[in-house]
């Protein structure tokens, strides 16, 4: 058997899960190991694997909510692409969004991540500060936070804003500045979802929390990775907004 991959949402999901914290619902689909061909798709070739990923996209999207519904692999969702590769708005085309979070992971890395696993997420109702790159993604009040070893390392910001292309709104830099802050009660609260998975999961990890219009899930845990690979920004806003 090969070495866990606790980079996947196939491991970390059903941890968090079970733990009872606050996430998107979510389906888990394991590409069936004969069905080997799913890059054929890239080339616009005849793919039984992508079709498969198809079908089962489209059967999991009630399970979670219906359309809208999130996809991605266990790995990426393309998301800087949104409207082409994650965001699936309806049951159309689910093939060539398949197709495009593929080529996203191919172009990201020399070697892409594994697509054996898909997830059909639920889409959180959130109220986007505005809208960038060339995906037109919202872009929403997010944080990413780091633990170690049991403890609390950091919760900084998701998006550093040298990191924000063609935004839609003249005023994106104020308001992502405001939604960078965290203050009041919001430091505890976001302490209070992670202390149970500080405890699940020992070393050094990062974890992906939204503010959402739930009122029932204000705060979700939305993605987790190992701390050494995940993108960690520990700049000054102004700095990094002058330097654009």
């Amino acid at each position: 058997m090969g070495e866990v991959d606790q980079n996947c949402i196939s491991y970390w999901f059903p941890k968090l899960e079970a733990l009872g914290v606050p996430v998107p619902k979510t389906r888990i689909l394991r590409v069936p190991e004969e069905l080997d061909d799913i890059y054929a798709v890239i080339d616009g070739m005849p793919s039984r694997a992508a079709s498969w990923v198809a079908r089962e996209v489209a059967e999991a999207v009630p399970e979670v909510g219906g359309y809208p519904a999130f996809l991605r692999t266990g790995h990426t969702s393309g998301k800087h692409d949104w409207e082409r590769t994650c965001y699936l708005a309806d049951g159309e085309d689910i093939l060539s969004h398949i197709r495009c979070i593929i080529e996203y992971g191919e172009m990201a890395a020399l070697i892409g991540p594994p697509v054996d696993v898909w997830a059909v997420r639920e889409m959180l109702p959130v109220d986007p500060l505005f809208h960038a790159f060339y995906g037109h993604m919202p872009i929403t009040r997010e944080f990413r936070c780091f633990i170690r070893d049991g403890a609390l390392d950091a919760i900084v910001p998701y998006w550093p804003p040298s990191s924000i292309r063609q935004p839609d709104s003249d005023q994106w830099a104020e308001r992502l500045r405001a939604a960078s802050m965290v203050s009041g009660l919001e430091p505890d609260i976001i302490l209070s979802l992670l202390d149970p998975i500080m405890d699940a999961f020992p070393g050094y990890w990062s974890v992906d929390v939204l503010h959402t219009l739930d009122v029932t899930r204000p705060w979700v845990i939305t993605d987790m990775a190992l701390g050494d690979d995940s993108f960690r920004w520990d700049g000054d806003f102004e700095a990094d907004l002058a330097d654009m």
